[in-house]
């Protein structure tokens, strides 16, 4: 299930695409006001964004630009109903990758959601930081040519990392992207990071590597 964080301040709206969107599939989280929005952001990961434009409290523009600074790859659809050229061309230069003119139809909304989300799978051939690389479509990982054998969540815990290197991805972070939840799984991050340190260590990688911050999470950096 694809979450999406969606940021309409129009409760009818919301509660409509919410339903809707749930039925086809989304887990979709929503926010009322920018600033919600940008909160919920810093806390899950999200697959997709849905910005509308007017909003109480900002536009939709300046928080396009905002999740750019902190994910330059999370696919951003922008919602509204003004009819001007010049507010599809703002919302495009904010960084988002589509728009939309409300009243959408639902399955409009969801072709072109479907297809923004398969054309970051596409861009994500191979993840790499130095010698070490991964293919998300084959759930391979190459320390230079030598193959790393990991399991299902090592794999998983890896990917999370490798698309934000240099980044903090917290443990609710890793939760949320792995599907799972309860403290029994919290207390297993950090066995399965030590399996995933060692199985990178033994295959030769030494540059490379993966950082604890206390209370917090894990960041892969470069030494």
């Amino acid at each position: 299930m694809k979450r999406v964080l969606m940021v309409e301040d129009d409760p009818v709206i919301a509660r409509t695409l919410q339903l809707g969107l749930a039925y086809r599939g989304f887990e979709v989280t929503p926010c009322e006001t920018a600033r919600e929005g940008l909160s919920a952001f810093a806390r899950r990961r999200f697959e997709l964004v849905l910005l509308d434009v007017a909003l109480p409290d900002g536009t939709g523009y300046d928080v396009c630009r905002k999740i750019r600074e902190r994910d330059a790859e999370v696919p951003i659809l922008m919602l509204t109903a003004r009819l001007d050229e010049q507010s599809a061309v703002d919302g495009l230069e904010a960084g988002a990758d589509d728009y939309l003119r409300k009243p959408c139809g639902l399955n409009e909304l969801v072709a072109r959601m479907t297809r923004l989300a398969e054309r970051r799978v596409r861009s994500e051939d191979v993840l790499t930081l130095g010698p070490l690389r991964l293919s998300p479509q084959q759930r391979q990982v190459w320390v230079e040519e030598t193959p790393v054998h990991l399991a299902r969540r090592e794999f998983d815990i890896l990917a999370m990392l490798l698309r934000r290197p240099g980044d903090v991805v917290r443990r609710q972070d890793i939760l949320d992207g792995l599907g799972d939840t309860g403290e029994v799984f919290d207390r297993t991050i950090d066995s399965h990071v030590s399996h995933l340190r060692r199985k990178l260590r033994e295959a030769g990688l030494a540059e490379v590597h993966i950082a604890s911050v206390y209370g917090v999470g894990y960041r892969l950096e470069r030494k």
